[in-house]
This record gives C-alpha cells, structure tokens and sequence, in this order.
C-alpha cells in the first residue's frame, strides 16, 4: 500500500508519480528510449522501460532469466519500434550483470543485426554536469523526478509508483545528494526498485556518449 503520509526525504513525491499515471499515455511516434535494468535468477525483476517524449508505450518484466534472454527480448523491441522507421537508444545499467547484454548487442550492432545506440551506463560514474550529486545514477534519478511532472504513465503503474515515491535522498558532508542505496530499502522490507531504475536509464538520452575508464556514460 502507499504511504499515507509522504516523507520529507523521498526524491520523487507520491503527488507527482500518482498524477502521472493520471495523464493519458499517447504515443508520439518520434524516437524511443529504452532502460533495462538487469537481474538474474534472484528475487529481483530484470526490467525495460520504453518511453517516447512524455510517454511510458512499453514496460515489462521478468524473473530468473538469463541474460542471453534478456538481450533477445530487447532485441525484439528494437526491431519492432526499427521496422516503424524510429530511432532507438538503449541504455543498460552496465554495474553488474548488463554489462553482459550490453556486449552481446554491440556484438550483434556490428554484424548489423539491426540499427540502433547501445549504451552500457554505470550508474556510479561522476555526475556529468552537476556537482551536487554524488553520481551519475543519482542525476538520472534526479532527471526523472523533474520529467515525471509532464509524463504519462499506464495507469497500472501500482508497483511503479510505490517505488518512485519511497526511495529516500541523503545529503552527504561534502553537500552532495546521493539516492538511498537498495540494500538500505531492503532493510527498511522495500524491494529493489528495478522498475523505477529502468525508467530513469530512459532520462540518459539523448545526450552523447562519452568513453571512461569502465564503460560508457552520457554526457
């Protein structure tokens, strides 16, 4: 169940997740952003977000899959919204195991399996244009609290909601914000927000990408 009265250091506030799930999902056409966040055989959901401008047109997830599964579903997806003549970015959390998916798409991008940017995004590289955060994956979470205020989202987004709307924020001795690590929500008998995590991979486009020292980051 929702909270029923919202804390002060949750990033993103239960008003604004619940009025986005109240806006009407149309799909603009234009070029897609897909976040897919990664898990195996574990109780967390690998999970891949599809959002066109203010609009969430695709969601799913699923469990204890491996990840030569998940780059096929992803696969699927790109050839769908491709065949249609959109542009398609994927942005996958490159910190644990997408760095697998990730690999195997730029694999299969160079044998011209199909035609779209593949990004391997490690949510806790620096922060690419703001020094008030303690990390990249915190700017995209910060980058969707602002987007949620225009987004549209499936009106089903239940599980969603309640894991934009939890997650708390610190403010750490060096004045930097940092997001609440997932072991600490656990701790508190919250689960991983994968689904939430996919959609703010989406807020990582579409900005260019830049090389560093263990993968690739947007900025």
């Amino acid at each position: 169940e929702f909270p029923e009265t919202e804390e002060t250091d949750t990033l993103i506030s239960l008003h604004d997740a619940e009025a986005a799930a109240q806006r009407p999902v149309v799909d603009p056409l234009v070029q897609v952003y897909m976040g897919v966040d990664v898990a195996r055989f574990g109780d967390d959901a690998t999970s891949i977000y599809c959002r066109s401008d203010d609009a969430v047109i695709h969601r799913e997830n699923h469990h204890k899959e491996d990840t030569m599964q998940t780059t096929g579903r992803v696969m699927v997806l790109i050839n769908h919204y491709g065949t249609m003549g959109r542009k398609v970015y994927v942005g996958i959390d490159d910190s644990g195991l997408g760095g697998a998916v990730t690999d195997r798409l730029k694999e299969l991008k160079k044998q011209q399996a199909f035609r779209a940017e593949i990004y391997g995004i490690s949510n806790g590289e620096a922060p690419t244009k703001n020094s008030l955060f303690s990390n990249y994956g915190t700017e995209l979470w910060h980058r969707m609290k602002d987007g949620i205020k225009t987004l549209a989202l499936p009106p089903d987004s239940k599980k969603l909601i309640m894991q934009l709307c939890t997650r708390k924020f610190v403010i750490l001795s060096a004045g930097k914000i940092a997001l609440e690590k997932k072991q600490d929500m656990k701790a508190r008998r919250l689960e991983s927000p994968d689904e939430a995590d996919a959609l703010a991979l989406t807020y990582a486009f579409p900005e260019r990408a830049k090389h560093s020292s263990t993968g690739f980051y947007i900025g």
